[in-house]
């Protein structure tokens, strides 16, 4: 098992890309990943699976498509003005 946190913090969109390259070859050849990051979209390409917390309790579960489109998770991370 690899667990990262925050390894999308300060990196360019390419760096990014390559990132998340070695991240999948990586999961492919069978390594388990736990990553812990706040891009979104970066998530999202990558994860089979995502957890959301806030403040430190656990919100969400689910693939990132479920997840992100739960009522709990946009009105903790983007406002209730988000809210369909």
């Amino acid at each position: 098992m690899l667990l990262l946190d925050e390894p999308g913090s300060g990196l360019s969109h390419d760096e990014l890309d390559r990132l998340s390259e070695v991240l999948r070859r990586l999961r492919g050849q069978g390594m388990t990943l736990c990553v812990i990051d706040h891009r979104v979209g970066f998530l999202g390409a990558l994860a089979d699976r995502a957890i959301v917390l806030y403040h430190g309790s656990k919100i969400a579960e689910g693939t990132p498509s479920q997840v992100l489109s739960q009522r709990a998770v946009i009105e903790a991370y983007l406002g209730d003005a988000h809210v369909a």
